[in-house]
Formats: structure tokens, C-alpha cells, sequence
């Protein structure tokens, strides 16, 4: 077994015949499985000083574009709005329907609503930070709302409907 620097290439003398290139190295049959399994674990396989193969570490991955960081941000923000404002407001604005149906006095869940409305607008206005996209503040979330146990103007639980016995 034969290796070449210049070609980063193993070579079967057998096999390739006169097409190895000059700079060919004779290895064992030791050393080429052992680099190939070093391989199979994520090392690279390239020549040394004396064009001998070893395996080594590859290199650190590239640091992220600006690109790629805002768009990361974006996408986090995103994430942000699907999976704690949607589901929050959407409890929040049931909840109000109740309280209202029950001609009780929204007030409370109206701040609610307001606080998590600013929540929406500081997640949008992340990209307009002076620092984005590598130094993002990201803005706290509201309390999330708990329909459990609260109840409404008519001291009915704005978890369950109503009931009239008749």
C-alpha cells in the first residue's frame, strides 16, 4: 500500500500498476486501517513534513456570517412569537370572551393583552438593535396566562363554561 501527498490519495501497487504518482510513500496495512478508522471518526487524513499520512483534527468550523447570524435571530424571533405570543394571546383573548359574556370587566386581561403586545413589538424591533445580529438583547416575555383557577366577574371559572340548571 502506497500513499501520495501531492494526490492526499492510498494507492494498490496491484492495482494502479505504473499510474502512482512519484511522491508515493509505502505504508503497512496497519497504519492505512488505522488512519481510515480514525477517519470513520472524524479526523482528516493529510501528509506530514515528510509526506507521510496522519490524522488529525479538522479544523474549527468558520465563524458565522452576518448574514447567517440574522438570520439565525430571525428565526429565533420567530420561534419566539409562534411558540409563546400566539398560544399566550389566544388564551388571554378566550379568556376575554368569557369574562364579557359574562358581562364582567375585562380590565385586567386587557393589560394582559397589552403587556404581550409590547412583548410582540420589542421581538420584532430586534433586528433595528444597534448591536444585531451579534449582540441582541432579547426582550422578556410576559407572564404566561393561567386560565386554572381564575375566575371572572360572575365568579364563574373562565376555564369551564357555564352551566344553567333548569
Amino acid at each position: 500500500m502506497k500513499y501520495s501527498a501531492t494526490t492526499n490519495a492510498f494507492y494498490i501497487p496491484e492495482l494502479h500498476g505504473n499510474n502512482i504518482p512519484a511522491d508515493a510513500v509505502e505504508i503497512t496495512a496497519a497504519e492505512h486501517r488505522a488512519l481510515l478508522e480514525a477517519q470513520a471518526r472524524g479526523k482528516l487524513i493529510q501528509p506530514d513534513a515528510n509526506g507521510r499520512p496522519v490524522a488529525v483534527d479538522p479544523p474549527p468550523p468558520p465563524e458565522p456570517t452576518e448574514a447567517e447570524l440574522a438570520e439565525r435571530a430571525r428565526a429565533e424571533r420567530d420561534r419566539l412569537m409562534r411558540e409563546a405570543y400566539d398560544p399566550a394571546v389566544m388564551q388571554l383573548l378566550r379568556k376575554r370572551r368569557v369574562i364579557v359574556a359574562a358581562s364582567g370587566d375585562p380590565t385586567g386581561i386587557e393589560a394582559e393583552l397589552a403587556a404581550w403586545d409590547d412583548y410582540a413589538n420589542a421581538l420584532e424591533a430586534v433586528p433595528d438593535q444597534v448591536g444585531f445580529p451579534r449582540d441582541i438583547i432579547w426582550p422578556q416575555a410576559p407572564v404566561e396566562p393561567s386560565l386554572a383557577g381564575s375566575e371572572d366577574a360572575s365568579g364563574e371559572s373562565a376555564s369551564e363554561p357555564a352551566t344553567s340548571e333548569g
